[in-house]
């Protein structure tokens, strides 16, 4: 959609590449007693802008969020990054609490946003690189079930994923199935380059076989990959609307009704065990775009400037979100040798 001012530029969601999907697919207790049971205090100078930190402490250690939503989480400008995109877990419904905590942190390397995820490029990171960028985020007691360094990168796996521990989260997320579990993916474009990095609280199942994790992967990526093209054209669609056309608002909410559908198939349809997590996040973007376009037709139907640049910064922040999926998808087709 083309609309004055400053934002303007925003509307033309950048087109992500997201073919590559398709491409790769075709080839607390209490006591006895009754008393509530004293719990250990957080320790949160080892959780502060890393995972399981607060809100409050990665505007502290980053500054304040370039975009920040109950849907899409908070992105950050650090230098040295593409995206830096911490998602929490909210406290109250539909409010931004300085104390909700951080369970998922996406990280770009700094190579071009519409770069294709799969695609080497010379901004990617090394290994030499990645896993100091790890302690960066990671809890800092945070224990590795393998060595942080390049030879650890096993030649099966090509050091893809990484289960990780801290007694920190364990107390920031006493009630979580495996408490102070933790789970690292790279997504790599060569066995020695990485893209982008996820760090996620929680951890696979245990004891599972990865032929278990990711029965129908195949199928559900392919018709995963099929969702995020049909939001692209819908997305592109919506670029093309002109702001002055009497049909605008009707054809925005056209679209963001196209989007919530995607969302609901995603969300209801099959998903491997492997491809949870991934199938949340590109559920919450689809919701993400559907409600920023919806804000739109609404900023265009009443006049107010105001609503349609919340529209615009919203769009702007399901679009990091959208990225980050992309990657947690193609990492799991990746972690599932879909990608040979």
């Amino acid at each position: 959609m083309r609309s004055p001012g400053r934002h303007s530029h925003q509307w033309q969601v950048g087109l992500l590449l997201l073919a590559t999907v398709l491409a790769v697919i075709s080839n607390g207790s209490t006591r006895a007693t009754g008393v509530a049971a004293l719990e250990p205090p957080i320790p949160e100078d080892l959780l502060a802008a890393r995972l399981g930190g607060t809100r409050a402490s990665f505007a502290e250690v980053l500054g304040a969020p370039a975009a920040a939503d109950e849907v899409n989480g908070s992105r950050f400008d650090v230098t040295g990054f593409g995206l830096v995109l911490a998602q929490f877990r909210q406290t109250a419904n539909d409010e931004l609490r300085p104390a909700d905590r951080a369970i998922l942190l996406t990280l770009r390397a700094p190579r071009p946003e519409t770069a294709a995820a799969t695609t080497p490029d010379p901004n990617d990171w090394t290994l030499d690189q990645v896993f100091p960028i790890l302690d960066r985020f990671l809890p800092a007691d945070v224990a590795l079930d393998r060595p942080a360094t390049p030879a650890a990168a096993g030649a099966d796996d090509q050091g893809m994923t990484r289960t990780c521990r801290s007694a920190a989260l364990a107390t920031a997320f006493p009630a979580e199935p495996a408490p102070g579990a933790c789970q690292i993916s790279f997504l790599m474009p060569t066995p020695l380059t990485v893209s982008y990095v996820t760090i996620l609280l929680g951890a696979e199942d245990e004891g599972e076989a990865r032929g278990d994790r990711c029965a129908g992967m195949r199928e559900w990526g392919q018709q995963t990959g099929q969702r995020m093209q049909s939001a692209l054209a819908t997305l592109g669609d919506v670029a093309a609307i002109a702001e002055d056309d009497p049909t605008a608002s009707t054809q925005l909410r056209t679209a963001a009704t196209l989007l919530a559908e995607l969302s609901t198939a995603q969300s209801e349809g099959p998903t491997p065990r492997a491809a949870r997590q991934a199938s949340e996040q590109l559920v919450a973007a689809f919701d993400g775009f559907a409600s920023a376009i919806e804000t739109a037709a609404t900023g265009i139907e009443t006049g107010d400037q105001t609503v349609l640049t919340t529209a615009v910064d919203d769009l702007d922040a399901a679009r990091a979100h959208f990225d980050a999926a992309n990657a947690l998808v193609l990492s799991v087709l990746q972690r599932c040798g879909l990608t040979g």
